[in-house]
Parts: structure tokens; C-alpha cells; sequence
């Protein structure tokens, strides 16, 4: 009976797939005055609401999961101005920087966003060659350079 454990629980069901349960802790916490926007838009981009997604997180909030609901909405200024105001980027970050900038025909900002993911983190290089978000870039030498 505790809003805390009620939305750590949500968690540890929302990475067991179990989302309706996960929801229900949320709903839970959030009742006991626990902020549960966070939780709420990571579990409408598993449902694939993206729309309330965006709604749930904090405006102001610069991470991965806000920027991956623009992206999924396809509001891809939105998603690059969430991923360009991350102050410590990882290679995640940068791999998603590179989707975008892939959506958007942005052939410099994809090169140089997926060059510095596989500089982070060498598994997405062999993630890159077969991603379709990279299917059009697959055969340009720019696409090759960013994935040696």
C-alpha cells in the first residue's frame, strides 16, 4: 500500500509485457499523488499510442523515450530538437538520431549520428546493415563509412 513499490511494480510488469497490469499499478500510484506521466508515456509507446504518449511526458523533458514518440508520430523536428537537447547522448540516442535524420533524407546528420552510435557501440553496425530504416542509404559510401 505503498506509491512508490505500486509504481516499481508497474515497471518491473511493463518489462514483463504485462501492460494492462502495469497500468493499473500506475493508476495506482498515481492516486497515492505519485507523478506517473513518465511511466504512462513509455507504456502508450508500447501500446503504440504515440499521441498520448507525447501528451504524457513533461514538455521540458529532453530524453530517448520523448524523442522515440516524435519519431513514431512522425514529427521528426520534434523528435531532433528532444534527442539535440540530451545532455549526455549515448550511442542509443545517436542511433535514433540517425532513424530520424534517415526519415527526414538528412544524409549528413544520418551519417554522422550513426557513425557516433557504432563508435559507442559496436553491435550497431551490424544492426545499421540490415535496418530498412537504412535500406535506401545501404549501397552509398556514405552509409559504408559511418559503419566501418
Amino acid at each position: 500500500n505503498n506509491d512508490t513499490i505500486a509504481s516499481n511494480l508497474g515497471v518491473a510488469d511493463r518489462e514483463l509485457h504485462k501492460y494492462d497490469e502495469a497500468r493499473a499499478l500506475y493508476g495506482e500510484a498515481a492516486a497515492k499523488s505519485m507523478n506517473e506521466k513518465n511511466n504512462l508515456g513509455i507504456l502508450y509507446i508500447k501500446y503504440g499510442d504515440y499521441d498520448n504518449a507525447v501528451s504524457s511526458f513533461d514538455p521540458k523533458q529532453c530524453d530517448y523515450n520523448v524523442a522515440l514518440a516524435y519519431t513514431m508520430k512522425n514529427d521528426y523536428d520534434n523528435a531532433l530538437s528532444k534527442i539535440d537537447c540530451i545532455a549526455d547522448k549515448t550511442p542509443q540516442v545517436y542511433y535514433l538520431r540517425a532513424v530520424v535524420a534517415a526519415r527526414k533524407g538528412d544524409v549528413d546528420m544520418m551519417t554522422t549520428s550513426l557513425t557516433l552510435a557504432v563508435k559507442g557501440d559496436p553491435s550497431y553496425r551490424d544492426q545499421a546493415k540490415t535496418d530498412i530504416e537504412f535500406k535506401k542509404y545501404w549501397n552509398k559510401v556514405e552509409f559504408q563509412n559511418a559503419i566501418k
